[in-house]
């Protein structure tokens, strides 16, 4: 990590930024003093530009085959740069190499910087090397990295930069997602994806579909089919060096290691996911695709093993026998981050366990950690309760403003309790295409997935009319028998010693389950207020004496 004296303004350390606009991108290179124009119809290639002035800005002139060319582009993201070469003009926000920092904020992922450096140092048989970016401003946009320049094989991570390209030429017209591959059996390859499984082999296959499996199953020919049709490995390198990469080189095609192996670092592709997220060369269109690819990835050796269930991640793995990557965005709202951790060495079991360590370091110190709700402070009844409910992503809590609030004394909503549930049981079902179990809750409902789960697993039957209610308050002993049901509804003899729980009641045996099981303790003058509205703040405690009473009985089985 670059950092500058504490008095000093944001600085920006990256030795590359450029500018785009409608497929138009204009680089330059610090370090070679040169600049690129790069368009649907237009690539002057590198052109050096020895009276390159760098002051706050790097500007100057320079002739091209199109005619002459002259260019600003700040140093500062988000400054407007400009650019016009001949009778085209490009003005746009600048993108950087890496973000400006901030002395003061970069101070804050110190602590997390030399535990990442203490992880890798003590792994015996890998090498690794991580860069991480703060998305969600916890940490004033700040980037941390530990051996982030370092190049390594790329492995299944080229295939980003691959996508761009693609998403690219589709902009610029000259394909289409619609467009029919054909395949034969020759272009089948082995190793990761499932399309040399299939069969009917010559076939057409759609370019968009061909593009999924190459991210969601890190399909190898599927990649090499894409790479075909954007004009083989010179527009990958050109992509790669127009948006300012340093490291990054697709020699050839994969599982073809008699053409060379492809090379990228750490700190490349934090810089090719930030083009993904900050939408700074595609339309939303086509970023919205790439999130949807990404959150897609079927691997779940590395980051998904390690964070807790139901963590949103959009990510790319990256696998060979000596390396084991994993790449892409933590989505936990208002504490976003994007994490890309390279390992080098025996990739199983020790490349992954590392992957793992690492990833979960970043996590606990800019997810968990920052997930601290301004109504909840330490010592705050429930306070440990609503934070494990945090820290396992259970609870997103209130963003306003800069601030996240629990509103611990609210009362739960029944598809507020929906989310709850699937989060800590449920994340990753999907229900079939156009299921609808309640006549409130059609697919375009912000919960239809939490609670058509709830529907198909007989944790939730609804009211009259087959109707959910979902905003209606969630009661307790109705929280009672959802938990009940969660479990498996085991038997229990309807005996509860509260005082407002009949034993005729429906929901006697889920309330006496829930009091044997140490999960609820009731009010002080002896009732369990079965009627009463359920808190957020009383769910997270019985979420968690769930979860630690399940955990015992799983021990004990």
């Amino acid at each position: 990590m670059v950092a500058s004296p504490a008095s000093a303004a944001p600085v920006n350390p990256s030795p590359s930024a450029w500018i785009a606009e409608d497929g138009t991108t204009v680089t330059v290179d610090l370090n070679a003093q040169a600049v690129r124009v790069r368009g649907c119809e237009v690539d002057t290639g590198w052109i050096s530009d020895p009276g390159m002035q760098v002051n706050g800005a790097a500007e100057g002139s320079v002739e091209t085959a199109e005619g002459p060319l002259s260019y600003r582009v700040p140093l500062q993201g988000g400054a407007s740069g400009e650019a016009t070469l001949a009778d085209m003009e490009i003005v746009s926000p600048v993108s950087t190499y890496a973000p400006d920092v901030i002395p003061e904020q970069a101070r804050k992922l110190e602590k997390l910087a030399a535990e990442l450096q203490a992880i890798i140092d003590a792994s015996p048989t890998n090498g690794g090397a991580v860069t991480v970016r703060d998305l969600s401003g916890n940490f004033g946009h700040q980037q941390v990295s530990v051996n982030g320049a370092a190049p390594f094989q790329a492995a299944s991570l080229i295939k980003l930069q691959i996508l761009l390209e693609m998403f690219r030429q589709v902009e610029c017209g000259f394909l289409d997602l619609d467009d029919q591959i054909w395949v034969t059996p020759a272009d089948l390859t082995g190793g990761a994806g499932t399309l040399q499984f299939e069969t009917g082999f010559p076939k057409h296959v759609a370019l968009e579909r061909l593009a999924r499996l190459m991210i969601t199953v890190s399909d190898n020919a599927a990649t090499n089919l894409i790479v075909r049709e954007i004009g083989g490995g010179d527009a990958v390198n050109a992509l790669s060096e127009s948006i300012g990469l340093q490291e990054t080189l697709y020699a050839g095609r994969l599982l073809n290691p008699e053409w060379g192996w492809n090379y990228t670092s750490a700190d490349d592709i934090a810089a090719t996911l930030a083009v993904i997220y900050d939408g700074t060369l595609l339309t939303d269109e086509h970023n919205a695709l790439a999130m949807e690819f990404l959150r897609g990835q079927q691997v779940a050796a590395k980051f998904k093993a390690a964070l807790p269930e139901g963590t949103p991640l959009a990510h790319k793995t990256g696998e060979l026998s000596n390396v084991s990557h994993d790449v892409g965005f933590i989505l936990v709202p208002g504490a976003e981050v994007s994490v890309t951790v390279f390992t080098d060495g025996p990739r199983i079991p020790t490349g992954n366990e590392l992957a793992q360590k690492l990833v979960r370091a970043v996590y606990d110190e800019m997810v968990a950690g920052s997930r601290s709700f301004v109504d909840v402070p330490a010592g705050a009844p429930f306070q440990t309760d609503i934070q494990w409910m945090a820290e396992q992503g259970l609870s997103l809590g209130y963003q306003v403003g800069d601030l996240t609030y629990f509103y611990p004394a609210a009362a739960v909503s029944r598809q507020a309790m929906a989310a709850f549930l699937y989060r800590y049981a449920g994340a990753g079902w999907q229900p079939a295409e156009g299921a609808q179990s309640f006549t409130d809750v059609g697919p375009e409902h912000p919960f239809h997935t939490q609670i058509e789960w709830m529907a198909a697993h007989g944790y939730a039957t609804g009211y009259a009319g087959d109707t959910f209610g979902g905003t209606s308050p969630v009661s307790r002993q109705a929280t009672a028998a959802f938990l009940h049901r969660l479990a498996g509804a085991p038997q229990v003899a309807p005996s509860s010693s509260f005082s407002d729980v009949d034993a005729a009641s429906m929901f006697a045996g889920a309330i006496t389950w829930m009091e044997r099981s140490g999960m609820a303790g009731g009010y002080d003058d002896g009732s369990f207020g079965a009627t009463r509205p359920v808190t957020r703040q009383a769910m997270a405690t019985f979420l968690h004496r769930y979860d630690g009473f399940i955990t015992a009985a799983t021990v004990t089985q």
